[in-house]
């Protein structure tokens, strides 16, 4: 179900939901502090956010998105990320993905991102203690995508989204690379996890808040995104 940017500044409209999905331009040029603490409060209460692009600029300010660090607004400081719309477009090829379950996910470690607009959210600086970074670029060693699974920023309040009684997050143990993955299940599949020593929530941080990705590239179907659409699906499945 599509959301305006307009119905953020409502608590009680994005708290009826699991996910909400920030497209790339779909932030107005308006400041508004409102949707800051609302977006701030669904995260902490168990909401997910995906973010790509220019969207960024509702996570750590600006406008329509962010030409520079240190803008106004958004409701994560730029100490654990600035991102400036200075990429330039083309290909990065060989872009690496060092979070072994999304490579064991998608089944590849490497890719080739096209940017093919003019000009995309460059993340300039970040803090790595904050946000894993899920796909680097080879050439400078900045990440193209990262994740956050321990954001607390918001009043702590009732759970939101909608009827979530047959659903559970939990945090699984993956044999085959030896790694944890926070990963949705079905109730009714709980206590087969729990026997093989899951536990419930995510794999760190806060167990009571949801997941933030971010990508500065694009995953819209009229778009050329390749492999990218295989990261989508692992984005959606993991939220």
């Amino acid at each position: 179900q599509s959301i305006t940017h307009n119905d953020l500044a409502n608590y009680a409209t994005i708290s009826q939901y699991d996910i909400i999905f920030l497209n790339c331009g779909g932030k107005q040029n308006t400041l508004n502090a409102q949707i800051d603490t609302n977006l701030a409060n669904f995260v902490t209460n168990g909401g997910s956010l995906y973010a790509s692009d220019w969207a960024v600029a509702y996570l750590t300010g600006g406008g329509t998105n962010s030409n520079s660090c240190n803008l106004p607004f958004g409701f994560i400081s730029d100490d654990k990320m600035c991102a400036i719309n200075n990429g330039a477009s083309g290909f990065i090829n060989g872009a690496t993905i060092p979070d072994a379950n999304l490579a064991a996910a998608i089944g590849f470690s490497t890719l080739n991102i096209d940017y093919d607009l003019g000009s995309w959210e460059q993340i300039n600086a970040y803090d790595p203690a904050f946000w894993e970074a899920l796909v680097m670029n080879p050439s400078n060693n900045q990440p193209l995508m990262v994740r956050n699974t321990d954001f607390s920023g918001g009043a702590v309040g009732t759970p939101v989204g909608g009827d979530d009684t047959g659903w559970v997050t939990i945090c699984h143990h993956d044999e085959a690379t030896n790694s944890n993955v926070t990963i949705t299940i079905s109730a009714s599949a709980w206590a087969a996890h729990q026997g093989h020593g899951d536990t419930l929530g995510p794999c760190q941080g806060n167990a009571n808040s949801g997941t933030i990705y971010y990508t500065t590239f694009h995953n819209h179907a009229s778009g050329n995104i390749g492999n990218t659409s295989y990261i989508l699906e692992y984005v959606i499945l993991n939220l």
